[in-house]
């Protein structure tokens, strides 16, 4: 009896890993680390600004990293001074990806994805930021 049972158990545990660790197709073209290299604004600063506002970006594009992992959490570096971390998903239509962490919670629109290029964006009132990413090697 404890034969039967033990076996029943791990034939159900491995039924339900498989189930909750497959993620779709669409889902397996985030996954990775990807590093931004292009950020668009249609946000308009006086010229006074601007020097700062483009320092700031180039500074950005060079710490600005995001680790999308197999179990649907994430890494995300160059935003704040810590590391954040959380949940990911993407919704059912593939066009909204969702971050989730302690600190904040956002989605984030996107606008194409392939195996090595993702471009998302985000509006905020009349301002709208268009972001594309690199995959890059692990």
């Amino acid at each position: 009896m404890n034969k039967l049972l033990l076996i029943s158990f791990l034939a159900l545990a491995g039924i339900l890993s498989s189930c909750t660790d497959e993620l779709t197709e669409k889902e397996q073209l985030f996954v990775g680390s990807w590093r931004l290299q292009n950020y668009e604004s249609n946000e308009t600063l006086p010229t006074s600004e601007r020097a700062n506002y483009e320092l700031g970006i180039n500074n950005l594009k060079s710490r600005f990293r995001l680790i999308l992992l197999e179990d649907l959490t994430f890494l995300r570096d160059g935003f704040a001074a810590n590391t954040e971390t959380g949940d990911w998903f993407i919704n059912n239509e593939g066009t909204l990806l969702s971050l989730k962490s302690q600190e904040q919670g956002g989605t984030i629109f996107i606008e194409s994805i392939t195996e090595n290029n993702m471009v998302l964006s985000v509006e905020e009132g009349d301002i709208r930021v268009k972001m594309t990413l690199l995959k890059v090697g692990e």
